[in-house]
């Protein structure tokens, strides 16, 4: 039971990690040409998909599924970002929010799967 309290909660503040990524990266191109707001919005509606099945599904193996998946897009934050280039103290906070949301979402995704490979609990 409280491993499903755990995974719920590292999915949530991965997504929290995720959507402060998205902004930082909105506030870097500000600066640049115009940012694909389409983008953003599928990706927000995407975690906002990723917090429907941790929160409202947490007790379904498809809320297990949905959490391995956005685990999954969580952790790969960091490897898609390791050719950014630090240069600035903003570049630090950056790093910080990248290694966290790997971690976090590398908890989430242990998490899930061992309650996909729990036996299912009997009705």
């Amino acid at each position: 039971m409280r491993h499903r309290a755990f995974e719920t909660t590292a999915s949530v503040v991965s997504s929290l990690l995720l959507l402060l990524h998205l902004a930082q990266d909105l506030v870097r191109e500000a600066a640049g040409p115009a940012a694909p707001a389409l983008g953003y919005l599928v990706v927000t509606a995407l975690v906002a998909g990723v917090l429907y099945g941790a929160v409202a599904m947490s007790d379904r193996r498809a809320g297990h599924a949905i959490v391995i998946v956005g685990a999954l897009g969580g952790a790969a934050m960091p490897v898609l970002h390791l050719r950014t280039t630090l240069g600035s103290r903003q570049d630090l906070f950056f790093s910080w929010t990248m290694l966290t949301l790997g971690a976090v979402s590398l908890l989430a995704l242990g998490l899930a799967i061992g309650a996909l490979r729990a036996p299912a609990p009997e009705a």
